[in-house]
């Protein structure tokens, strides 16, 4: 099949079929990999991307023994259940040939992902590989490497067959204090290897001896440490001045509850001068401590995840060094703001008053979770008219949070027309203004794709009610493709569902004979799209026409 369009085209559509194996179920994934191997198969010019692609998401090299075994009849390369379990090769027959092949396998692998349950014959197979002449590291090409926990912390020194001068990104996932020892064992063996880390993720229990050895990559681009259980020492002042700047740091995301001083911290983040995007975890007080009176001019993107005060005093406390705050970022064009979902407090930390003075910066991501937020109708729709230029605005609001939704019909409307450049928006919202009756929308300005409903109130129950929101959506931001929440109401798959029903139509309309196109514009969409709905059985027929 010859290409019709670039090789770079290509690479971005074969993206779209990218696995994730944290996010994507095992059909999903079984279906992605399915779809990129046949285009693969049916088009030889895209081998190379559609293998880049599908090797992305590797979580064994066990694959190899297809590879051995293909050209002979017999078998090179196979485990055996005995003895405790063992592979069995036959190195005399491995031709010059055979190598070469599986080495330009190895060679093509990037990226590999193990689960916490990894396979008792994925170790073995490495050392394996390494004594029948296949010079480690085994993966010549890897760039990344993601572990998430190992039983035994001994484990970890196989890693040694992996470690090669191309890898720059890590994660590690440590379950309890064997994971942190293993995670103490990897560190030090990429380090003792010389390894250029660029990139590294902790996740989990986390302790001062993984911390210290985290620090030690002085030629980070990336750190994120996520810490749900902290143990032993905090880190001091001088372990602080150990660490270097981190002069190329561009993204870091840290908890200030690891470390002992809040001073020392953030002279240490304030030094490095490439950092873009922050994001810092702790008490309000100890967030203003660590900023207040400094100036962190490269900036742009701050996320602030905060811990519920222990007492009144210092919720009120914080709340007086906002302005503060945002004053030590002059460059910030994303703010994330919120709590965690199970540490909402009871009052507000920040008002109407507080985001008002926040108007002089070029916002274009505005996002608030869990926060006690008394905002109104007017509130929001004077947040979008202060940053004309905002890409995301995102409230999410706790369950005790007044009011509980806003009006649809009124803040949809008001950003469909003066929101032109918003394409991602969250809110909780009352959605009876947008089901009673149909409405035509003038030319909306709004390039909205993705509308979360972070609450949704008053959904409708039935299709036509259902029908008749999906339609004003639609019109309202002609863009729409995606309307998702974290509710599991069916009704709103139903929704999502007949939304990219409505845009199929619009973006394929129907054809007369003669193959011109039928104009179904405003009301024609509803009218047609109601009808392909009954004749599919998705929606009963109705006696009366569409309003």
């Amino acid at each position: 099949m010859p290409l019709s369009t670039s090789k770079d085209t290509w690479t971005e559509i074969l993206k779209y079929f990218r696995v994730s194996l944290s996010c994507d179920n095992a059909d999903d994934i079984k279906e992605k990999r399915r779809i990129i191997l046949s285009i693969a198969l049916v088009c030889p010019e895209l081998v190379d991307i559609a293998l880049d692609e599908l090797w992305r998401s590797l979580t064994t090299l066990e694959p190899i023994i297809s590879v051995f075994n293909a050209p002979l009849f017999e078998s090179l390369l196979e485990y055996k259940g005995q003895y405790g379990g063992c592979w069995i090769v036959l190195p005399g027959k491995i031709t010059i040939g055979l190598k070469s092949r599986v080495t330009s396998y190895l060679s093509r692998i990037k990226y590999l992902h193990f689960p916490r349950n990894l396979s008792s014959r994925e170790y073995p197979l490495w050392n394996t590989l390494l004594s029948t002449g296949f010079t480690g590291p085994l993966c010549p090409n890897l760039r990344g490497i993601s572990i998430a926990g190992m039983d035994m912390p001994s484990q970890a020194y196989n890693l040694t067959a992996l470690a090669s001068p191309s890898l720059q990104s890590i994660k590690l996932q440590a379950d309890d204090t064997s994971g942190t020892v293993a995670s103490s064992i990897i560190l030090d063996t990429l380090n003792y290897h010389g390894m250029r880390m660029l990139d590294i993720t902790y996740t989990g229990y986390a302790t001062y001896n993984v911390l210290l050895r985290i620090f030690q990559f002085s030629e980070l681009r990336s750190l994120t440490i996520r810490a749900t259980q902290y143990q032993g020492d905090l880190l001091k002042s001088a372990d602080v001045q150990t660490f270097g700047t981190l002069a190329h740091l561009t993204t870091l995301d840290i908890s200030l509850d690891m470390f002992q001083t809040d001073l020392h911290v953030a002279r240490w983040i304030e030094n490095m001068e490439q950092l873009s995007i922050l994001s810092l975890q702790g008490k309000w007080s100890t967030v203003c401590t660590c900023i207040q009176g400094r100036s962190f001019p490269a900036v742009q993107s701050l996320s602030l995840i905060l811990q519920k005060s222990d007492s009144r005093r210092s919720s009120h406390a914080a709340s007086s060094h906002l302005s503060t705050i945002f004053n030590a970022f002059p460059s910030l064009h994303s703010l994330s703001l919120g709590y965690q979902a199970n540490q909402i407090p009871n009052d507000p930390v920040i008002s109407p008053a507080d985001i008002s003075a926040l108007k002089e910066r070029p916002l274009r991501r505005l996002e608030f979770r869990y926060i006690p937020l008394p905002l109104s109708d007017e509130d929001i729709i004077g947040i979008i008219q202060a940053w004309p230029m905002l890409e995301r605005l995102s409230i999410i609001s706790g369950s005790r949070s007044k009011p509980s939704s806003y009006d649809a019909r009124k803040l949809l409307s008001y950003a469909s027309h003066c929101a032109p450049c918003l394409h991602d928006m969250a809110l909780p919202l009352d959605l009876s203004s947008l089901t009673p009756h149909y409405f035509v929308s003038s030319l909306s300005k709004c390039p909205l794709q993705r509308l979360e409903l972070s609450r949704a109130q008053n959904l409708p129950r039935d299709l036509k009610g259902m029908h008749t929101l999906a339609r004003n959506l639609v019109s309202l931001f002609p863009r729409l493709h995606t309307v998702t929440s974290d509710d599991s109401d069916a009704g709103l798959k139903d929704l999502q569902m007949i939304v990219k029903f409505l845009q199929d139509v619009i973006s394929s309309p129907p054809r007369r004979l003669d193959g011109s196109c039928i104009s179904i514009t405003g009301p024609a969409v509803a009218s047609y799209s109601m009808k392909l709905l009954e004749s599919r059985g998705i929606v009963q027929p109705r006696s009366s026409n569409l309003r």
